[in-house]
């Protein structure tokens, strides 16, 4: 598991990969990711309560899938903020198109101008 910068504030790294691990074993996998909402948890709530609470945004806040291999849940959240931001913040929705942020180099020179995102 990669370090992660809330390790230096207070979270002990054993804490959180067991809190990780326990909650692997209940869902039956782990997807990178699920380390930085455990480990903001635990800067808050003790580790019983910071499994629980994990349980239950993964379960019953996040979309369906989330946090699933194929990332679908993520990247409908993308899609809804990529629409979010060219209906509300056009000028911000031009400067990462300008930059390519949301497109794949492969995907843009095979798919002739389609805006495709990143995670697609």
């Amino acid at each position: 598991m990669p370090r992660h910068g809330l390790l230096n504030g207070g979270v002990r790294e054993e804490v959180l990969h067991r809190l990780l691990l326990a909650y692997a074993l209940r869902c039956g996998d782990y997807c990178q990711g699920m380390n930085t909402v455990a480990a903001f948890l635990l800067t808050v709530l003790d580790e019983m309560d910071a499994f629980w609470m994990l349980a239950f945004v993964i379960e019953d806040i996040l979309p369906p899938h989330f946090y699933a291999r194929n990332l679908v849940g993520l990247r409908a959240e993308v899609r809804v903020v990529r629409i979010c931001t060219a209906s509300n913040l056009p000028a911000l929705n031009n400067h990462i198109a300008a930059y390519s942020l949301l497109e794949h180099p492969r995907r843009r020179a095979s798919h002739a101008g389609a805006r495709m995102p990143l995670c697609a």
